[in-house]
């Protein structure tokens, strides 16, 4: 096995079990807050040539969290807009839920979207959905999202899905003022 696919799988198993061990020991407290994404990409969808398109994903999040230093885990649910273009426009609306941890300055994610597929005569949408961003600021940052699932209707009943997406994320607590002292 070649040293760099040893190091990604590794770092993808960490990943994944940070987002779903036991709670962090760091200062954390219940805290819920929003999240937007603002980007574009490919993808395709039962057809051979990549669909240049973008994406634009708002939801919100629960989970212990600190949000001074963007350190925790958490739960996030939204909603996504995917327009793309295939000889014609296509739409995706999606549903999805994620679980995430943010480490102060890399977040991964994985999650489950699902929804509506409009035009091209996909009548349904199904992904296993991932990423990664990367924060410049507390509340700003980039992110890189894959998916991978399926597409149902049309002629064929089920066809295999894919995307890619660099966005533009972001996302921030909701909270109250502090009290002036």
């Amino acid at each position: 096995m070649r040293p760099y696919r040893l190091l990604v799988r590794s770092l993808l198993v960490c990943a994944a079990a940070s987002c779903w061990s036991a709670p962090a020991l760091a200062i954390t407290e219940p805290t819920s807050g929003v999240w937007l994404d603002v980007g574009g990409g490919s993808g395709f969808g039962g057809t051979p040539a990549a669909t240049p398109g973008g994406i634009v994903s708002i939801g919100g999040f629960h989970g212990r969290y600190d949000h001074e230093y963007a350190l925790g885990r958490y739960w996030a649910w939204g909603a996504t807009w995917r327009p793309g273009y295939a000889g014609g426009l296509q739409q995706d609306v999606l549903f999805e839920v994620r679980r995430g941890v943010d480490i102060i300055v890399a977040a991964p994610f994985f999650g489950l979207a699902g929804g509506v597929g409009l035009g091209a005569a996909t009548t349904g949408v199904a992904e296993a959905t991932g990423g990664v961003k990367w924060r410049w600021q507390r509340t700003i940052g980039l992110s890189l999202r894959v998916g991978a699932g399926a597409r149902f209707g049309g002629a064929t009943a089920v066809l295999p899905s894919a995307s890619a997406h660099l966005a533009f994320s972001y996302s921030a607590p909701i909270r109250k003022a502090d009290p002036e002292p």
